[in-house]
């Protein structure tokens, strides 16, 4: 929840959002992706927005390189996007075959092949062991070449360090103005 709330992001190209549970993180990633409706004022974005949710919202009757297609991704641009993530061996498997992790990096195949100018990532590295971890997000920040803007929630200030840009810390819960 965010009440009588007022932000300017600051002007960067990757922007990382680090606070406690019920902050107020991953409500603001739902306005700026038009899931949720501000009460009142506006919210001003650079175009459609990729998402990766907190959870994996992968589709259990699709393969997890027939859930990247859906997207309008061909077939061998989304066997790259997971091989990039390390599962080319699995993309012909069902997100119930696959691990905690592997449907992890699956989710976030999918979110990165989604070509949108604003990737918005929450929590996008829970459930991965700290080698994989390292890789998906250096996978992550690459994409500050080729977006308009990134906002990643964590509450990890390690993973914020490493992704670079600009940390934003979110105190509460839930934020009011004045924080």
């Amino acid at each position: 929840m965010l009440e009588d709330f007022t932000w300017f992001a600051p002007d960067c190209k990757t922007l990382v959002i680090q606070g406690r549970s019920g902050s107020g993180k991953t409500t603001l990633l739902r306005l700026l992706a038009g899931l949720e409706l501000p009460d009142g004022g506006s919210i001003t974005v650079p175009g459609r927005a990729s998402f990766l949710f907190q959870e994996n919202r992968l589709l259990p009757w699709y393969t997890v390189r027939r859930s990247i297609e859906i997207l309008g991704i061909g077939a061998r641009e989304a066997g790259e996007w997971l091989a990039r993530v390390g599962l080319a061996d699995d993309s012909d498997r069902k997100p119930d075959e696959l691990s905690g992790g592997m449907r992890r990096r699956a989710a976030l195949a999918r979110a990165l092949a989604f070509p949108a100018p604003m990737l918005l990532l929450d929590e996008p590295f829970k459930e991965l062991d700290e080698e994989t971890k390292a890789r998906m997000i250096e996978l992550a920040s690459e994409q500050a070449g080729v977006r308009e803007r990134i906002v990643v929630v964590t509450h990890d200030a390690e993973e914020a360090a490493a992704l670079g840009g600009c940390v934003v810390q979110f105190d509460g819960p839930p934020l009011r103005r004045g924080q």
